[in-house]
């Protein structure tokens, strides 16, 4: 999966967060990762209620943070609200960690590799078997 389908799959509106989360379980999010960057949904929020809040921080600080929003093509209160959202999930334990992540595609990518030797090796013995 590439996050062009992953954004298509994040927006599908048919779909529960249950039944999206059970898509992604089953994908192959390497391509995503690879890329060595957490990879964050941005898109369609209308249907979430929201609120607008007053935050107070340096100017030195907003500069950075306006840099960094710039950097990445979205609006530095796009930056907060991530923060924030992330801030939240995190407490609650619902965010991983990207090494984490890595960590667990690692683990899956070696279990894939050793059914499918697996697998190769029971075939080639029941060609073993054929041929006698």
């Amino acid at each position: 999966m590439n996050e062009a389908e992953l954004e298509v799959l994040m927006a599908r509106q048919d779909l529960s967060l249950d039944e999206k989360a059970e898509i992604l379980t089953n994908s192959d999010l390497s391509e995503i990762l690879r890329n060595g960057e957490i990879v964050h949904y941005d898109g369609p929020r209308k249907e979430i209620p929201m609120e607008v809040k007053s935050v107070r921080m340096s100017v030195e600080t907003y500069d950075k943070l306006a840099e960094l929003a710039e950097a990445q093509g979205v609006k530095p209160t796009a930056l907060i609200r991530l923060a924030v959202e992330e801030y939240v999930a995190r407490a609650e334990g619902k965010l991983v960690d990207l090494a984490e992540a890595r960590k667990a595609l690692e683990v899956l990518q070696r279990v894939v590799a050793e059914a499918e030797h697996q697998r190769q090796d029971s075939l080639t013995q029941e060609d073993h078997r054929r041929a006698a």
